[in-house]
């Protein structure tokens, strides 16, 4: 059931959204008619706001969650080592973490400008 959801979050259209969307129901509807029912009222009406093909009309750079915070409390959890630590160590590790995201950052624009100045060296020669 968990793949079939995916498959109706993920879906790269709106008419495969609604395919896949019928197919969970007529599959697991019979057997698991609470949580298609719970999904249908709870989720199904917002759906605007989080299935793939909705919210890729709109400019996002990737960003998928309401809440970048979350995703950035995620990076702090992953490099503490415990979590009873004290300031000293969390500040270490907010450290640790915007080194490494700013070693990706330049790593990514070093990518990018030399994909970009191999295709304009290939059209000017």
């Amino acid at each position: 059931m968990f793949k079939a959801w995916l498959n109706v979050m993920y879906a790269g259209s709106e008419a495969c959204f609604e395919d896949a969307w019928l197919k969970m129901v007529s599959t697991y509807g019979p057997m698991q008619g609470f949580i298609v029912a719970y999904i249908s009222s709870e989720y199904m009406p917002w759906r605007h706001q989080w299935a793939k093909c909705y919210i890729d009309r709109y400019q996002n750079f990737g960003q998928r969650t309401n809440s970048p915070t979350e995703t950035a409390n995620q990076d702090v959890k992953s490099f503490l080592v415990t979590a009873t630590g004290d300031l000293l160590h969390l500040h270490t590790a907010i450290v640790q973490i915007l080194a490494k995201k700013d070693r990706e950052y330049t790593h990514r624009a070093a990518r990018m400008e030399m994909s970009s100045g191999a295709i304009f060296s290939g059209a000017v020669g």
